[in-house]
């Protein structure tokens, strides 16, 4: 009967983790990764990229009974990572089936999809003694939950700080941006923001729009580029703007727009693309979008350099 190491089913491990969210980069087993420990391999190591605001994970992993697992995780807290100099302060212990072990290389992926494995982490941020969660026991869960377990520890608190600050900050200029833009020809704007978001006219209340504003652009542009299959095979890509560009067997290209907000979307309507003549696009309103967004309607106001 197959036998596999606990080195093997890590790298399929770290495939499985790696599936599971694109923007990390997962290694296992490879040397180098601690800076001044050359040969001190972490099991499994995540690295957050693509711009994600995180810190690397790494993972220690033993087959059950798992009996030093808790201390080879222990032994990593306030190591650093030879590439970035990143000190670490949790780690996650990880027990794997021992089923795991005598199931064919063949099957293995399956099998890791649909295994349990029980996981706790381990911490030390200037405590004299490592905390662990949950203090006693261990969380059982698919893969599926470590990934999202791994995704919440990798939250880097130090990032999010200084992200919140800058967004503040920014949401802080547009705002004023926008109330000089609007003053004083277009104070009605203003009172009309003010009017919708049932608050008094004031700079206060033009930030939580621009607020509103920013958080459907992060998420639009945390979405664009994702791909989606439809019940009828249809294939469409969430684009750049919030649309949606639609492919299947009777139609070449067509844009949607989602009526919807931040989440799901609810109801989808059809538009016409551009027409091979002219290269117009009409939506259902009959607008020409190739005017600008400031023709078809009085209350758009551009404000140049100013970027979230």
């Amino acid at each position: 009967m197959a036998h596999t190491s606990e080195k093997a089913l890590n790298a399929l491990l770290a495939q499985a983790l790696e599936w599971r969210h694109p923007r990390w980069k997962v290694n296992a087993e490879q040397s180098g990764v601690l800076a001044g420990q050359l040969g001190r391999a972490p099991d499994i190591v995540i690295t957050p990229s693509g711009g994600e605001a995180g810190s690397p994970v790494l993972i220690e992993t033993e087959y059950e009974p798992a009996g030093t697992v808790d201390s080879d995780a222990c032994a990593r807290l306030g190591s650093a990572l030879a590439k970035s100099g990143y000190v670490v302060e949790h780690v996650v212990a990880l027990r794997m089936p021992i089923r795991l072990a005598d199931v064919s290389p063949a099957d293995l992926p399956d099998e890791i999809a649909k295994a349990e494995f029980g996981y706790r982490l381990i911490s030390a941020r200037g405590e004299a003694e490592p905390v662990r969660f949950p203090p006693e026991g261990w969380i059982q869960g698919t893969v599926d939950d470590l990934a999202g377990f791994c995704e919440r520890i990798a939250l880097n608190e130090h990032l999010l700080d200084s992200a919140v600050a800058l967004l503040e900050e920014r949401i802080t200029m547009a705002a004023s941006g926008l109330r000089t833009a609007l003053t004083p020809n277009r104070e009605a704007v203003l009172e009309l923001i003010a009017e919708t978001l049932h608050q008094a006219e004031d700079h206060q209340t033009v930030c939580m729009g621009v607020a509103i504003i920013a958080n459907a652009l992060l998420f639009q542009t945390t979405i664009a580029g994702s791909r989606h299959t439809l019940s009828d095979g249809s294939e469409y890509i969430v684009t750049a703007g919030g649309g949606f560009g639609l492919r299947n067997r009777d139609a070449a290209h067509c844009r949607l727009s989602a009526d919807h907000g931040p989440g799901p979307p609810r109801r989808i309507k059809r538009r016409r693309l551009a027409s091979e003549d002219d290269g117009t696009v009409n939506d259902r309103r009959g607008h020409n979008a190739r005017r600008g967004a400031s023709d078809r309607h009085p209350a758009f106001v551009s404000l140049p350099g100013i970027h979230f």
